[in-house]
């Protein structure tokens, strides 16, 4: 195997203690996830932070951006501000909720893939069969 391939196959465990990095073909993937507390689903308020160790390649987010979430083949944008100096995600959060269904305690996995200037996080429900 060339030492090209090995770096595109590296993967990298417990990134500063919770995130996962993997380098596939120019990809990054960074992981974390929450348990959904009430002011993450009440709806009149959207409170799920962006880890700080998550940040998309050589930039941090920037207030007022969109990104996609995907699940199951479906997509919804929501976008990004900054509340005391963290990122969190703002508009379109309440209706990935809604449409999802997501409850009270419910843990939800955040995949964000970058590929190119392109951020998506793919959605998992780990507690779901």
């Amino acid at each position: 195997m060339s030492d090209e391939s090995q770096d595109n196959d590296t993967e990298m465990d417990n990134l500063n203690g919770e995130a996962i990095e993997r380098v596939e073909m120019d990809y990054l993937v960074f992981t974390f996830s929450a348990v959904m507390t009430l002011s993450n689903v009440n709806t009149s308020s959207h409170r799920t932070y962006i880890p700080g160790y998550i940040n998309p390649r050589n930039r941090n987010f920037n207030h007022g951006e969109c990104v996609m979430f995907r699940f199951e083949n479906e997509l919804w944008e929501v976008g990004i501000v900054y509340c005391n100096g963290l990122p969190r995600f703002s508009a379109g959060w309440n209706k990935f909720v809604k449409d999802n269904q997501i409850s009270l305690n419910e843990t939800v996995e955040f995949n964000m893939v970058e590929e190119e200037d392109e951020l998506v996080f793919e959605i998992g429900f780990p507690g779901r069969n």
